[in-house]
């Protein structure tokens, strides 16, 4: 056994000193460092052309580059010129030819790129990449095979979208094409492993631009290893032979020993004795079936040498007090990549958790761990993983003991300062740093002078010194340090709202106070409304409450707040009081998230910006000093800033070391010239949610302790008895201009909140070819701000154009309404009628016809006034833009569907579509106006090009740009009075553009409202258009088995069935309901309702689903009971909070709410659901199904934007991942049938995929045609074994199909409801126990009575109604007769 282990020892000790060259997958070349002109001769600096700077000396090769970035001329070679631009592209080619095969493409190259694959050079042979190169930052020569023919040849620099490093290139030199090679050396690796492993030959054939590399294998000794054709040693039995490598080209041969090692004998005794330092007493166990084998000079090693995907482990059991320490020696000869992970390696687990892993240390280290109180299961295991393992890989180990805990020997003190009758916090350190026990006590020697408390809280009694005192309570150690008690300070009163509580989660809601010495007792003052932000003036508070309403608050009359009639949009976030200018101050931050300075209005609250914060746009907090210099500190990072309150101009001053998070408070106090800042932390802080002190001369910080519970703090202030003066009203200036001249021809002074009318306009200057239009600038609102009033006209040769349009979103008036505005006041929107959201209308002369964005299609006679009246019809896509063509009396619409932007007639009756085209996919087209003459336009989305759109085709011909962006919905028109195009264009707010359709050249207009949104945009004429007459259509009644036609109907839109024929009966089916049909609806276009049946000969599914939504009244938000054979007819089974995705296993249902909360239901007790502490992660989970034959519930889960399959904890809920699903990237359903194939559906292609649970990969079965559009839900019906899919979408609402798991042909089985949406659809299933064989009565024995049975049918007596004939035959013979009786008889006497 001794020269067994020393054999072993060396042999690992020898291979550990191998070098594994690293192979890449399915790679006949590789680059090869050469120094720069090595490879060729040396050529002349002075190319003048790309074929003398890339040829080789002599060559002949043609390079072509073209295209933005062409390659130029550089250091002999040259180089791509795409340096710095991001998303770009240089390329170079040639073409060469392959005449016998196997010639190599060779050339000089570097690469200034990116790590990674971000910036790189890459070569292309016919289109198809063979290699690139992210940073080869000295010359190296690559070498190609090529095929025979003539090939194409690429070298394409390519960056990427960020991180562009402006100097970065490809280069190239020296391109030529040399003969075949043939292979002239054949590198084998010996192999070392056990009987029973195999493991792929490493093979290295030279030179690595040989074009056949193909070669055969060979074992000299096939009782001690075999070797396959592709190279896969396989080992037999114990002893040594030879493999022979074979080139097929040429029969150059290599050779290696192939080591086949008796498995090593565990002896326990042994390894004891070798694991142990001398004298220890651990016991050390092997359980895997590879042992830790005592060592030769010492120690013990692993195994499972060549082994992969083995373990090899040894564990002892230890009890410690706690603090005590497991050391040991260890080497370990394994495999890691560079950032650290390891492959093959030594793992160190405690209680089945790793503590550390090794992959190459072939130095010995020491390693040590401080194990806490208790009994703990030491593990080492050496763990090879399931790609080709490197034969010398192993782990030793020795010196394994416990050793002794670490105590404290040294603690160093900081001297504290602190005032009489305050209190403070020191520092102090125990050494030495790995210490286990570093709990202390605190104390001082004179009581009278200062105290400290438990947590280290020193409190000042009285002036004077006395001595602190830190003592370890793990050994004594002890230091100590100096308190100095200085003059006791006043108290600061402190005022705050209390948002939130750390302690308690919870928000408190009230106004409090609290003492700057104490600030962890907070008496509670008054309840009030959220604030944010306060501030002091003397003995006042001024504030404005989450919502943006101005309030005063006089503490002697309690904590009440006083609101002004003045509220503002902004949030403001804190406040402060100049008192040397008595000025109030705020910081607010409007809609768009900028931050500004603005001075507040103590009578009323009205805001006047002064500027914006230039170089602190985060800044969460304002306090103003005695001498009027303000400050503030950022939210992102922390940095005291001093603030000019003239110009909102921003200085650093300094960080205070701290992440602040939500809303901070800062003040300063008048009393004691203090600054203090209630700090509310981004994350752990040791002080956060406490009172600081804050020195803003250096930016440091100062705790006085924790503010109550924990407490968010706004709205930080303190009073002062400081006279103020009382405000007053403000006064603003209303000017009025005139447009013509821009003159101010009346001005007027008002109070803040004065309301005017018109009526008090002075009159309007009269100008010779002008018409006074409108006044504009004033909206009939409170003023709180100078403003001016234009008198605005337009001129008498040109007629004004009056707008109309809806008005989506506008930042400062009216939206959500159908407004008008004529284009000589595009500011000026006047609300016509408010109503539902629409992206498209048109007029038709002196009508509105439009679709809102739920689909509804309506209609407005502008003579009757602003009434929108409804036809009942709903389109089921997104309608983005409408036009009238006054040449053919058609109206067109333009709508987003599932296949991209697709062109419609319209039926102005009704509002039916009818398909046109689908637009070129390049034109995305988003808006639509079609002139007198009949020609369309449009402009594109991505791109904002015009096109000119062919009516009859919807294809598009570009004519220019329009030079703009676009985002959001658009909207243009033509209006027929001007013979002009106008565009409503939205980006980043809203203005009026003229189009030119001749060159697509845009004018701007002005600013529509504030910076309006607006779609629908139309203009009306006096054209008279004939009325729309409602188009007639047919509704038939078909037989569904044999597709006959029972009745029709002749219909006009609207039409809602009322009777239906008699259905045919036919034999073995039932009729069970019409089908693409739901009672109530209205209808508009041809329509075959199909008569429904069922097959009687197959079974019944019952169903249980979540209704997550119905159509009409019908009931949703509750769990549903139905069968496939009557999908309508659904029985409430209790409702319940919103669900996304629900599995069945056995009669117990598994699943998540739409917040991802774990929940169970016991169906045998009752549909209520029990919520577990398991969340999904906090992730969406879609769907989920349970595999009966690994007892596995699999879930569908997203994380961001991706989908991922997972495994299920049924015990907790939590989620583990399997895999992310790539093609397709969104699989929506999950269902796993009887033999454990996990199926689902692609949401975008409504494929049937087979899914891999270990991987996730999906590979298509086939389509299914159906459409889905928000949650589906399938499941498999282990009573049946039918595949069953709750569809929904925008079509045909929620309906039950049956899936051919074999085609994905789907059967359609109903509309569910009335068409609702099901998710989480689920059977239960009790799995039943198959009869005995021989228990032909099925009363779970088999005895005389089963043999009577079986008789008497043999006999003829009975029939097959009599017996279980599915067990009678007990022999196999195919007959039941008397001989199977015989085998019951002796069956059941061996039973008794």
């Amino acid at each position: 056994m001794k020269r067994f282990l020393a054999l072993l020892i060396s042999v690992l000790m020898a291979l550990s000193l191998v070098t594994i060259p690293v192979f890449a997958e399915n790679t006949d070349h590789e680059t090869a460092k050469v120094n720069p002109g090595s490879a060729v001769a040396v050529k002349p600096n002075d190319a003048e052309t790309l074929d003398e700077a890339l040829n080789v000396p002599g060559g002949t090769l043609t390079f072509v580059s073209d295209g933005d970035y062409p390659w130029e001329i550089y250091e002999d070679g040259a180089r791509s010129t795409n340096m710095g631009v991001s998303n770009s592209e240089s390329s170079v080619k040639t073409t060469v030819e392959a005449t016998e095969g196997g010639e190599v493409l060779q050339f000089d190259f570097m690469s200034f790129g990116e790590g990674g694959s971000y910036d790189i050079l890459q070569l292309f042979i016919d289109d198809e990449r063979v290699e690139y190169w992210a940073r080869v930052e000295e010359v190296e020569t690559f070498g190609y095979p090529l095929t025979i023919g003539t090939h194409e040849v690429r070298w394409t620099y390519k960056k990427d979208g960020s991180a562009d490093k402006p100097g970065d290139y490809g280069w190239i030199d020296n391109v030529q094409i040399l003969p075949p090679q043939h292979p002239e050396e054949i590198e084998v690796f010996d192999i070392t492993m056990y009987p029973g492993q195999e493991t792929p030959a490493q093979v290295r054939v030279y030179p690595e631009a040989a074009f056949n590399k193909d070669v055969t294998y060979e074992i000299a000794d096939t009782s001690v290893a075999t070797v396959t054709p592709e190279g896969v040693v396989y080992g037999v039995a114990s002893g040594v032979t030879t493999l022979t490598v074979t080139a097929v080209d040429n029969g150059v041969q290599g050779f290696a020993t192939v080591t086949i090692m008796e498995f090593p004998t565990y002896d326990q005794e042994s390894l004891n004795e070798a694991l142990n330092i001398p004298g220890g007493t651990l016991e050390f166990v092997c359980e895997d079936d590879f042992p830790w084998i005592a060592a030769e000079d010492g120690g013990a090693t692993s195994t499972n040498i060549g082994a992969h995907g083995t373990s090899c482990s040894v564990s002892t059991t230890v009890n410690v007090v706690g603090g005590e320490r497991i050391e040991f020696d260890f080497l370990c000869f394994g495999e890691q990549n560079s950032s650290g992970r390891v492959w093959d390696g030594l793992h160190f687990y405690v209680d089945g958790s790793l503590i550390e892993d090794w992959g190459e240390e072939f130095e010995m280290l020491h390693f040590s761990y401080t194990l806490t109180t208790g009994t703990h299961v030491l593990t080492w295991a050496y763990e090879k993983d399931d790609d080709w393992s490197e034969p010398g890989d192993y782990a030793w180990l020795d010196n394994v003991h416990i050793g002794d805990r670490i105590l404290p020997e040294e603690i160093i003190v900081e001297d504290v300062t602190v005032p009489a009758g305050r209190r403070t916090y020191f520092g102090y350190t125990v050494l030495p740093e790995d210490a286990y026990n570093k709990d202390v006590t605190f104390s001082t020697v004179d009581a009278s002078i200062a105290t400290v408390d438990e947590n280290g809280v020193v409190y000042g009694v009285a002036e004077g010194t006395t001595t602190l005192i830190v003592t370890a309570v793990d050994g004594g150690a002890y230091g100590t340090a100096t308190i100095t008690v200085t003059e006791a300070l006043p108290t600061v009163s402190l005022y705050g709202y209390m948002c939130f509580s750390d302690e308690l989660q919870a928000y408190p809601h009230y106004w409090g106070t609290f003492a700057d010495y104490d600030p962890g007792i907070v008496a509670e003052l008054d309840s009030a409304p959220i604030t944010y932000a306060a501030a002091s003036a003397g003995n006042m508070i001024y504030g404005y409450n989450k919502t943006g309403e101005f309030y005063k608050i006089d503490p002697a009359q309690g904590m009440i707040p006083v609101y002004s009639e003045y509220s503002t949009n902004y949030t403001i976030i804190d406040m402060a009081y100049d008192y040397v200018n008595n000025v109030m101050y705020a910081i607010g931050e409007n809609s768009s998230g900028t931050r500004s300075l603005y001075t507040v209005d103590r009578y009323m609250g009205v805001l006047i910006e002064v500027a914006k914060l230039d170089s602190a746009n985060d800044m969460m907090t304002l306090a103003i000093d005695a001498e009027g210099n303000a400050y503030g500190i950022s939210a992102s990072d922390g940095i005291l800033y001093s603030i000019d309150l003239a110009t909102a101009h921003c200085t650093q001053i300094g960080s205070t070391g701290l992440a602040p998070y939500y809303v901070q408070s800062m003040t300063y106090d008048m009393n004691t010239n203090q600054f203090f800042w209630a700090f509310c932390p981004g994350g752990y802080s040791e002080v956060g949610y406490h009172l600081l002190n804050v020195d803003v001369t250096t930016a440091e910080v100062t705790s006085l302790g924790r503010i109550g519970s924990g407490m968010e703090v706004t709205g930080l202030l303190t009073l002062c008895d400081i006279e103020v003066p009382e405000p007053t009203i403000p006064e603003f200036t209303v000017s009025f201009v005139d447009n013509v001249t821009g003159d101010v021809f009346a001005s007027f002074i008002v109070d803040a909140g004065t309301v005017i009318d018109e009526e008090d306009y002075p009159n309007p200057p009269v100008h010779d070819g002008f018409e006074f239009g409108c006044w504009s600038g004033y909206n009939g609102e409170p003023i709180y701000n100078n403003i001016i009033i234009t008198a605005k006209y337009y001129s008498t040769d040109v007629p004004p154009v009056n707008f109309i349009g809806y008005v989506c979103d506008n930042p400062n008036g009216v939206s959500g309404c159908w407004g008008e505005f004529a284009d000589y006041a595009l500011e000026q929107i006047n609300c016509l009628v408010s109503a539902p959201q629409s992206f498209a209308a048109a007029s038709v002369g002196q009508k509105i016809y439009g679709f809102e964005t739920n689909g509804k299609f309506f209609s407005i006679d502008t003579t009757e006034g602003m009434v929108l009246r409804y036809t009942g019809y709903k389109a089921n896509d997104t309608i983005l833009a409408m036009a009238f063509d006054y040449t053919t009396n058609t109206l067109y619409a333009i709508a987003n569907t599932d296949n991209g932007r697709v062109l419609y007639t319209v039926d102005r009756a009704v509002g039916t579509l009818t398909e046109v085209g689908a637009f070129d996919a390049e034109a995305n087209i988003h808006t639509l106006a079609i002139d007198a003459d009949g020609n369309a336009y449009g402009i594109g989305y991505e791109n904002a090009v015009l096109y000119s759109i062919d009516l009859e085709n919807a294809h598009c011909t570009e004519i220019g740009s329009t030079g703009l962006q676009v985002a959001f919905v658009q909207s243009m028109t033509y209006d027929m009075n001007t013979d002009t195009i106008y565009w409503a264009h939205y980006y980043p707010t809203g203005d009026m553009y003229i189009v030119d359709p001749e060159t697509a050249e845009v004018t701007c207009l002005g600013v529509i409202g504030g910076g309006a949104e607006i779609t629908g945009l139309l203009t009306l004429c006096d054209i008279e258009v004939p009325d729309p007459v409602a188009p007639e259509f047919t509704v038939r009644f078909i037989d569904g088995i044999d597709g006959t036609v029972i009745g029709t109907v002749t219909a006009i839109p609207g039409f809602i069935v009322e009777e239906f024929p008699e259905a045919p009966v036919h034999e073995g089916y039932e009729f069970r309901g019409w089908n693409n049909y739901y009672p109530g609806d209205a209808l508009y276009q041809d329509t075959d309702i199909v008569a429904g049946y069922y097959n009687l000969s197959e079974p019944i599914a019952n169903l249980i689903g979540y209704i997550t939504a119905a159509q009409g009244d019908a009931p949703s938000g509750m769990w549903g009971a139905f069968t496939d054979y009557a999908p309508q007819q659904i029985e409430s089974l209790g409702n319940m909070k919103a669900i996304y995705a629900a599995a069945s296993v056995g009669t117990t249902i598994y699943g998540y709410t739409d917040w991802g909360e774990y929940f169970v239901i016991d169906t045998t007790e009752s549909m209520e659901p029990t919520f577990l502490t398991g969340y999904a992660n906090g992730w969406a989970v879609l769907g989920m199904a349970y595999d009966y034959t690994t007892e596995t519930m699999f879930a569908i889960y997203i994380v961001g934007a991706d989908y991922y399959l997972g495994t299920v904890n049924l015990e907790t809920g939590e989620v583990t991942a399997v895999g992310l699903f790539t093609a397709p990237a969104h699989i929506y359903t999950l269902a796993v049938d009887a033999e454990g194939t996990i199926y689902g559906i692609g949401y975008e292609d409504g494929v049937l995929y087979d899914i891999d649970p270990e991987t996730a990969e999906c590979t298509p079965i086939g389509s299914t045609g159906l459409v889905l559009h928000y949650i589906q839900s399938m499941t498999y019906d282990m009573n049946t074994g039918k595949l069953l899919f709750a569809n929904y979408n925008n079509y045909i609402k929620g309906a039950l199909y049956e899936i051919d798991p074999e085609t994905a042909n789907a059967t359609y089985y109903g509309a569910i409801g009335n068409g609702a949406e099901v998710v989480g659809l689920l059977t239960l299933y009790v799995p039943q126990t198959p009869p005995e064989l021989g228990d032909v009565n099925n009363d779970g024995n088999v005895n005389m009575a089963d043999a009577a049975l079986i008789i008497r049918y043999s006999m003829g007596i009975i029939d097959e109604t009599g017996l279980d004939v599915t067990v009678a035959d007990v022999n196999g013979s195919g007959n039941i007769n008397i001989e199977d009786a015989v085998l019951v008889i002796r069956i059941a006497l061996v039973l008794a």
